[in-house]
């Protein structure tokens, strides 16, 4: 009963203010190469997702054998 409570708290309190949430969240992957699997997966799965919001891939492909690369590559 607290949790409808509080759902319904929440959403009349989200539309009395207007709060939307974004139409475009990015989510990224590091890759160690354009053509490697978990690439395609990754692609894949975005492209299954097509209800708003939509995601948007940010991808990097880095070198796995360099530490400092992958590190700032993360910041």
């Amino acid at each position: 009963m607290q949790h409808i409570f509080a759902f319904f708290c929440t959403s009349f309190l989200g539309a009395a203010l207007g709060v939307n949430f974004p139409s475009n969240i990015q989510i990224g992957g590091l890759f160690p190469t354009q053509q490697s699997q978990e690439h395609a997966a990754f692609m894949f799965a975005l492209s299954q997702f097509t209800e708003p919001p939509k995601l948007a891939p940010q991808i990097d492909i880095v070198n796995i054998s360099d530490s400092f690369e992958m590190t700032y590559t993360c910041k």
